[in-house]
């Protein structure tokens, strides 16, 4: 869960240690911006970015407003297309595609993430990259991910109190 306060699943936004006692894990929402941002350094002349999201979900919807807002500040058109299913994404991509999208970004949407082989196939069908801030089990060609590292998300845990285990949950 990439922002389980977005989520409505119980956490405190003020105290990540008031959550329901059934729940433990740590959130690590990945910096759709900074991706944004080494897509266009790659690629100077980056205009138009396709982004297949499914509306349902929570997650998809935080990194689709965070994409908007960068996108905006960064002058570059986002093209959405909303899929509810996995079978449909790679139909979505290509549509993305064919309006004009200059490379394929897949942020924080399980659907998606599901159906990469069909994202990484459309876009070579394209000729024009992906840019992913997950990837399922295995390399894909032509996708760039773009993961938490531990140094980022460990920061932000060592804030938190130690919790001798087992802790009762």
């Amino acid at each position: 869960m990439a922002d389980p306060v977005a989520a409505g699943v119980g956490i405190n936004p003020n105290d990540p240690l008031d959550h329901p006692k059934n729940m433990v894990g740590i959130g690590t929402l990945v910096p759709v911006g900074e991706l944004l941002e080494m897509a266009k350094k790659m690629n100077p002349r980056l205009k138009r970015v396709g982004l297949p999201w499914n509306p349902s979900q929570a997650n998809s919807e935080v990194y689709t407003l965070m994409a908007r807002d960068k996108a905006a500040k960064m002058g570059l058109e986002l093209l959405e297309g909303t899929v509810d299913a996995t079978p449909a994404v790679g139909e979505v991509v290509a549509s993305l595609a064919a309006r004009g999208a200059d490379l394929i970004l897949t942020a924080g949407d399980l659907t998606v993430t599901v159906a990469m082989d069909a994202v990484i196939a459309e876009c070579r069908r394209a000729g024009i990259p992906a840019f992913a801030t997950q990837l399922p089990w295995r390399p894909k060609a032509r996708c760039w991910p773009w993961a938490p590292t531990t140094t980022g998300s460990g920061a932000k845990r060592a804030t938190l109190p130690r919790v001798s285990l087992p802790a009762r949950i």
